[in-house]
Formats: structure tokens, C-alpha cells, sequence
């Protein structure tokens, strides 16, 4: 049941799988494509957002510092694809 509901938020675009290289099994791993949906997803686990106020200042300093991993994952990507059409 959780596979089909990973593969189906891999087909509509919302999460990427990545497979892990291991020696005796594939292994992947999921993460959200979208740096809002993450983001939000973050919040949530990290903080309660959803559930509780989070002042606005404590969410511009959190995404401050999260910025660099969005960018990461950005070029990640990018790099990825330019590397693959060679």
C-alpha cells in the first residue's frame, strides 16, 4: 500500500525517487520535488506549523537558513541533467 502511494506521488510530480547504490539490494530514497511543499513539510514536522502560530519573523529566519539546501538540490538537478544529455 505505501509503495503504490509513493509511485503515485512520483508520477504526478511531487516526489523524486533516487536510488541509493548498494551492494546486495536497491535501496531508494525519497524526497518533494517542490521547495514550497518541502519547505511546508518541514515546518510542520519540525515545528507544528500547521497546529500552532509560528511568528512570521521565526519562519523568514528559518527559511534563511534552509535556503542553502534548496539551492543545493536546485544545482543538484542541474548538473544531473547537463551530465546525462553528454
Amino acid at each position: 500500500m505505501q509503495l503504490l502511494l509513493l509511485k503515485t506521488l512520483v508520477n504526478m510530480g511531487i516526489l523524486e525517487r533516487i536510488q541509493l547504490f548498494r551492494k546486495r539490494k536497491r535501496i531508494f530514497r525519497y524526497r518533494h520535488l517542490s521547495p514550497v511543499i518541502d519547505f511546508a513539510h518541514y515546518l510542520n514536522a519540525k515545528y507544528g506549523f500547521f497546529e500552532t502560530e509560528l511568528p512570521d519573523e521565526a519562519v523568514k529566519r528559518i527559511l534563511r537558513e534552509r535556503i542553502s539546501h534548496y539551492v543545493e538540490k536546485f544545482f543538484e538537478r542541474l548538473l544531473a541533467k547537463s551530465a546525462s544529455k553528454d
